[in-house]
């Protein structure tokens, strides 16, 4: 099918490609959709599912930005988080922005060193982890001494703060900061595969960007609902799993489990309403 040229015009017409120059992906992003607009669809691997929407995650990443900013972490601040494919993933990623501070994304299958080399150039003051990670994180935080703060993720474990604690003390007004669009918004580092890995400075500006992608390369329509199953320690779950789809308002669906093929053919048609797969 031969797409008709001025279908194209008119979806530039309309489309908001200026960045402008305050932007916080929190506040104009997530904030945004309507309270009851679905988000996500998460499957855990236990086969749980929870269903949430743009209200839940406004409301649970303001507590959590305003519980980190209580804690004295702020704008600015470096903070690494080491988290599988669960829906806090989400809601830290949007409170860390909302704070203005500079969000370090992590994939469990890093060792202590990694862990380590990360902290120490980036500077992160905080780290937040799952179950996952707790392993590899107790081998290095006393050689860290910039890291300041511990946060676990659904368990409690002793030294650290419980994420769960921290929320439900936490207010759940509105807490974004205004920040700049070339103020840090993420720094993700390269996979390494010459020498040490490359920290690369991303800016809300960039948050913003991401629209473009996700209307015109994963070619998000209204309606749609998006499965991409990248891990979340990789710039590719930045783009199509958060940033990309919710600039757009898309639903996505968020599969905690590993690849399974038959597994996953399966999900497309449980899920029948899964429309984009990347």
């Amino acid at each position: 099918m031969v797409a008709n040229i001025g279908d194209y015009a008119t979806t530039y017409e309309r489309f908001d490609w200026e960045t402008p120059e305050r932007f916080n992906f929190g506040r104009d992003a997530v904030d945004g959709w309507d309270d009851d607009r679905p988000a996500m669809i998460w499957l855990g691997e236990g086969g749980e599912e929870r269903r949430l929407t743009f209200g839940d995650f406004s409301r649970l990443s303001n507590r959590f930005a305003n519980a980190m900013r209580n804690a004295g972490v702020g704008r600015g601040d470096r903070v690494m988080v080491l988290l599988g494919k669960v829906p806090e993933w989400h809601a830290i990623l949007t409170g860390l922005l909302k704070l203005g501070a500079i969000a370090i994304p992590c994939a469990p299958q890093l060792r202590s060193g990694d862990l380590k080399f990360r902290a120490e150039h980036s500077g992160s003051v905080a780290m937040i982890s799952g179950p996952e990670g707790i392993g590899q994180v107790e081998k290095m935080r006393r050689d860290t001494p910039s890291l300041k703060r511990f946060v676990c993720v659904g368990e409690e474990n002793e030294g650290r703060e419980s994420f769960e604690d921290l929320v439900d003390g936490a207010s759940k007004d509105s807490a974004a900061e205004g920040t700049a669009s070339d103020d840090g918004a993420f720094i993700l580092y390269t996979s390494g595969t010459t020498k040490n890995p490359k920290g690369v400075l991303h800016t809300h500006g960039y948050t913003h960007a991401k629209r473009v992608q996700a209307r015109f390369w994963l070619d998000l329509q209204e309606g749609d609902r998006l499965w991409c199953t990248s891990g979340t320690g990789w710039a590719k779950s930045i783009w199509n799993v958060f940033l990309g789809p919710w600039s757009l308002g898309t639903e996505i669906f968020f599969h905690e489990g590993g690849f399974d093929p038959a597994e996953r053919l399966d999900l497309i048609e449980r899920y029948y309403a899964i429309t984009v797969l990347c």
